[in-house]
């Protein structure tokens, strides 16, 4: 079966619980993975938020992330929640990543399978246990969902 990224469907959306100027939630579906590039949170440490919302229902299998590439403006502790209800959890390392010319290195990249594949017409992705409690403008460079598209 070959996997789609599901992100860069056409119509596909994004809201946010806050933005820092010139760094929408777009950025972080925009299949770019660069400094410049990355939605990233007005001042929020635990609990800042993005939704991806899909122009229809998609099979989700894999879940790639990568995160901010600044010096630890990023999360321990991923939670998503689908629309199905369901909901999956991970803990992330914080990078210590100094050269912001080197944003995709792939060590920085966080990639996982679900345990079951997971048809949602949106993905809420939570972040928790900031990297640096000092920092807060966490958030994401990119975001990846692997899967299938189950709408015409």
């Amino acid at each position: 079966m070959s996997l789609f990224n599901l992100t860069r469907l056409p119509h596909t959306t994004c809201t946010a619980s806050s933005t820092y100027p010139d760094y929408p939630c777009t950025l972080a579906i925009d299949g770019l993975v660069a400094d410049n590039k990355q939605w990233t949170s007005m001042g929020e440490k635990d609990g800042a938020w993005i939704n991806i919302i899909f122009p229809g229902p998609v099979l989700i299998k894999t879940i790639k992330i990568w995160p901010r590439c600044a010096l630890y403006d990023q999360f321990r502790t991923l939670v998503f929640e689908f629309s199905d209800g369901s909901h999956a959890k991970i803990t992330a390392h914080c990078s210590t990543n100094r050269d912001f010319r080197n944003c995709d290195d792939p060590d920085l990249l966080i990639s996982f399978d679900l345990t079951a594949y997971v048809v949602t017409k949106w993905v809420k992705l939570t972040g928790y246990d900031s990297c640096d409690p000092t920092t807060g403008n966490n958030g994401f460079m990119e975001l990846i969902y692997l899967g299938m598209v189950l709408f015409d």
